[in-house]
């Protein structure tokens, strides 16, 4: 029988239907014994329908120019020292936004800011 550490590795590949039919067998059939990986299987499967209901948003034309000059005024900003470990690098900020912006949810990370 499958063990929980190795049945949650392939949860999200089982709630999108991404396994083949061996590892799918297997999957369900630890489900059907195991509360714990059944509640988080109903988990990943309410993120997924969650996610589905999303819109996509068209980013605005000068989303990329105006990215670049912040990345730009960022990176030539002048800095006082600090530990790595006090804040995020600069460019992990900017490539944060860049993500966040692709995936249309900067104006709503934004606008909870």
């Amino acid at each position: 029988m499958m063990r929980c550490a190795h049945a949650k590795k392939l949860l999200s590949a089982y709630a999108e239907n991404e396994l083949n039919v061996v590892q799918r067998w297997r999957v369900a059939w630890h489900l059907r014994g195991c509360a714990q990986c059944q509640a988080q299987l109903g988990a990943w499967q309410r993120t997924a329908q969650m996610l589905t209901i999303l819109r996509a948003v068209d980013p605005p034309p000068d989303l990329l120019s105006r990215l670049t000059q912040a990345v730009d005024a960022v990176s030539d900003a002048p800095r006082s020292y600090s530990p790595p470990s006090a804040r995020p690098s600069s460019w992990l900020l900017a490539w944060s936004w860049v993500l966040l912006a692709a995936l249309g949810l900067a104006p709503f990370i934004s606008a909870a800011i």
